[in-house]
């Protein structure tokens, strides 16, 4: 399943009892792929055992060591050995021309995880690391400006399902600082104050603005969200964008009489901050 949508996000769940299938471990409808605990813990074996058989340094076969680390990353959010495993078979591809596919196949594997809802998973903080890993890599093989910008963009959505996924992910947030920190630290970092990259961050901190007022007892999105408008530049245009975000979530709260404290937090030290 992995290999047939290697290029594409997919969304995996756990079945409940109720639902599983009687004569499969699986369910499989396009994109969309639900196993049962039973089904996934027995992949799990057969993975880890496949696993450390070929992933010794003369190992017979690497790239079943590499089929094997995903089922075991699905599993196992936390193991660092299949982990570090695809670490090293992405840099043995570093210099050649398909270097920038598989980076990207590597994305979207994460994607797939990180976004389906997984609740451990999608909190994983080895994954997040190993995805912020990934950056500065799919940073460097974009070319174009406009390029960069898609990618910064592609890649707060999928912070923003994971945050959805599980609540207050401060690990996914924490990698949407590192991404905004890698645009800056890119090739395009000199140009960090012009005014396309002013509306990127506008555009971003709109974005994160909607996912919050959906998901306001998020701390964890509110205080990305002022991180993003700390970043606008400090003129008569930039602070109009930001008391406009600003003025949004008040009269979202009031509207809503809103009483949860994230959102007063935010606001407070919106107001405060000469932001």
């Amino acid at each position: 399943f992995f290999n047939r949508h290697e290029h594409e996000v997919v969304e995996i769940e756990i079945l409940p009892p109720a639902l599983e299938p009687l004569n499969t471990c699986v369910l499989e409808d396009g994109r969309n792929l639900g196993v049962s605990k039973k089904g996934l813990a027995a992949a799990f074996l057969l993975a880890r055992r496949l696993f450390f058989i070929n992933a010794e340094k003369d190992g017979p076969s690497p790239q079943t060591a590499n089929d094997a680390s995903k089922i075991i990353l699905l599993f196992d959010p936390e193991h660092l050995t299949a982990a570090n495993f695809r670490k090293k078979r992405i840099l043995e591809y570093r210099g050649q021309s398909g270097f920038k596919d598989v980076v990207r196949r590597e994305i979207v594997f994460l994607d797939s995880i990180l976004t389906s809802p997984l609740h451990r998973q999608s909190k994983s903080p080895t994954l997040w690391y190993h995805r912020t890993w990934l950056l500065k890599f799919a940073v460097a093989e974009l070319k174009e400006e406009e390029d960069v910008f898609k990618f910064v963009e592609e890649e707060l959505r999928a912070v923003c399902k994971s945050g959805e996924r599980h609540p207050k992910n401060y690990y996914a947030w924490q990698y949407g600082r590192n991404l905004i920190k890698t645009l800056y630290s890119s090739t395009f970092g000199e140009k960090s104050s012009s005014e396309g990259v002013q509306q990127l961050l506008y555009k971003c901190a709109v974005e994160v603005k909607t996912w919050c007022c959906k998901n306001a007892s998020d701390i964890s999105g509110w205080g990305f969200l002022l991180f993003l408008l700390r970043l606008l530049e400090f003129d008569s245009e930039s602070q109009e964008r930001k008391m406009e975000i600003v003025e949004g979530v008040v009269e979202f709260a009031t509207k809503l009489e809103w009483e949860g404290g994230s959102l007063w937090v935010f606001l407070r030290t919106a107001l405060a901050d000469p932001i």
